[in-house]
């Protein structure tokens, strides 16, 4: 059972009709690790309280697949296929393990290694490079839960961070001087 308090919103587009799993992990050859078998059969889809990942890489979870009818960007039958999504050619075959079951706000898919149950992020944007950019970031799908952490608490770690503080307070100052010099210049005209 996973945890309610790592949920925002169970269920959002309906629950989970347990013959749909049935078909669905039929469709696949294998089941899925029962700990994601589980949020799917509870929560369906449902959205997390804490998105953000701050460890390498760091990212915010935007979807969370489900197996239900409602839109098809949130449709788990529909996006489980990394070489449907992106066009990975021959890569694609190597990689038929990888179950992708949400995305990140950048575009990323998240992955489930259906070998172990490893949770893995593909990163579509790294350089090309003859395997795909995928780095595994969790021992399971209930560590990736735990790994996760509210925007509060991300927002409150970017505070913390000196060199971000800096880096901040350099653009600041710059965007200043920017808006005192086209203040000047428009006095002047």
């Amino acid at each position: 059972m996973i945890d309610p308090d790592f949920i925002e919103t169970s269920n959002p587009h309906g629950p989970l009709d347990p013959g749909r799993l049935a078909q669905f992990e039929a469709r696949l050859g294998a089941p899925l690790p029962a700990d994601y078998a589980a949020y799917l059969r509870d929560h369906n889809g449902g959205d997390l309280k804490r998105p953000f990942h701050t460890a390498e890489p760091d990212f915010c979870v935007h979807h969370m697949f489900g197996l239900h009818d409602g839109p098809t960007y949130a449709r788990l039958t529909d996006w489980h296929d990394l070489g449907a999504w992106y066009d990975l050619g021959a890569r694609a075959r190597r990689h038929a393990h990888l179950l992708a079951f949400g995305d990140t706000t950048t575009g990323d898919a998240l992955l489930i290694d259906m070998r172990d149950g490893r949770i893995a992020v593909f990163l579509h944007d790294s350089p090309a490079s003859s395997d795909l950019p995928i780095t595994y970031i969790a021992s399971g799908f209930s560590a990736f839960l735990g790994s996760l952490i509210s925007e509060a608490d991300y927002n409150a770690s970017l505070s913390e961070d000196d060199d971000f503080q800096r880096r901040l307070a350099e653009m600041e100052a710059q965007r200043a001087a920017e808006v005192a010099a086209y203040l000047k210049r428009r006095d002047e005209s």
